[in-house]
């Protein structure tokens, strides 16, 4: 077989096909064959190499390989296929396969808008399109697309003043208590912030196993627990709560013998007198860092109680600022966006423990302007 022949055959097994004959000077290349073997084919004579351009797939294409539990390459199709294509489903697949799976979302969802916007879409089809592409934005830190989707939205959420109208969330037990039981950093009241709590949480569950992560979780959800098992024994205050500890009558030692098991002490009589002590035997070690955590004096409780006095315990609510705006205007939007149907005891700080997906995405947030929480 002369050589012409043989490279022809070659050609046609590796997807090759030559426009004139081989001894003119152009061959055609199908998508996906390495330059390397273009170039051993090639190599003996002056071969120019055109490369085809794949046909873009259909949404519906797309969508069939989704059926068939393929989904590695339906997302790598839709996304070739967006890339040549200005066809508003196949975008819609693309930015959604990036947002569920990849790091390059906002870019698909910019093209989508565009697309829904030329054809003359109504603004509640592109606005939410827009909202979407505006958040994955701050998420993957695409600075100029955000702002290409904010001033569509008319949003101040990627200018550099849109934190001026930054909104609070409550914070029961306050945000220094809540680091200290979550192993964040040790800050001084009024300087802790969500973005140390959000960064905290990231940090101490990157690396666990799912058992250890869970468990890890679990514990701050006792902790919420906890404290609003406390508060509701005692009196609401502004910002805080009032627990009056008493041994004067059998209905306020009840209480009190309560609230003590909470916070992992016990009481127990001793000639006829109260001795208060650690309650070793509890399995939650939870228990014994709350007091800790809420800056309870328990020696001068232990005191108190001993000598027959009253104590009060103190639990001070925060207000903590979270990431603003038009967008965001407090918990209740990062409510209806992450957990609408759900009421936390600990309100959205234990919403961002139940969803680390959540406290990575406040995370990156506060990453991308540091005066956001």
């Amino acid at each position: 077989m002369n050589a012409p022949a043989i490279v022809a055959g070659s050609l046609l097994c590796l997807g090759l096909s030559a426009t004139s004959p081989l001894s003119a000077q152009t061959v055609e290349v199908a998508a996906g064959v390495t330059p390397s073997v273009i170039e051993s084919i090639t190599s003996d004579r002056a071969t120019a190499v055109r490369v085809s351009a794949p046909s873009p797939l259909s949404a519906l294409e797309v969508d069939a390989l989704v059926s068939r539990g393929r989904i590695a390459k339906a997302r790598r199709a839709a996304r070739a296929s967006a890339n040549l294509s200005s066809d508003a489903a196949l975008l819609s697949r693309a930015a959604d396969f990036e947002d569920r799976y990849g790091a390059d979302s906002s870019r698909y969802y910019k093209s989508l808008v565009a697309a829904q916007r030329s054809a003359g879409e109504p603004d509640t089809v592109w606005r939410a399109a827009a909202e979407r592409g505006m958040l994955v934005s701050i998420r993957e830190r695409q600075t100029v697309n955000c702002e290409w989707f904010a001033a569509l939205l008319n949003s101040k959420l990627c200018a550099p003043d849109g934190l001026a109208q930054a909104q609070t969330v409550l914070v029961p037990g306050g945000l220094r208590a809540l680091l200290s039981i979550a192993g964040g950093p040790r800050r001084d009241s009024g300087k802790a912030s969500m973005a140390d709590f959000s960064r905290t949480l990231t940090a101490r569950q990157t690396g666990l196993d799912p058992w250890a992560a869970e468990s890890y979780r679990a514990r701050l959800i006792e902790y919420f627990r906890l404290l609003s098992e406390l508060k509701s024994m005692g009196e609401s205050a502004p910002d805080k709560t009032l627990l009056r500890l008493s041994l004067k009558d059998s209905s306020s030692r009840t209480l009190t013998e309560h609230a003590l098991d909470l916070l992992g002490w016990r009481l127990r009589s001793e000639n006829g007198k109260a001795v208060m002590e650690l309650a070793t035997e509890t399995s939650r070690p939870i228990h014994h860092d709350i007091a800790s955590a809420l800056g309870i004096d328990v020696l001068a409780m232990k005191e108190r109680l001993q000598s027959g006095a009253d104590f009060v315990v103190e639990i001070q609510d925060e207000k903590a600022t979270v990431f603003p705006s038009t967008i965001f205007p407090g918990e209740e939007m990062w409510q209806r966006q992450f957990y609408p149907s759900l009421r936390y005891n600990g309100g959205f700080a234990e919403a961002m423990v139940r969803d680390p997906a959540v406290a990575l995405f406040y995370s990156v947030l506060s990453d991308m302007e540091p005066r956001a929480a």
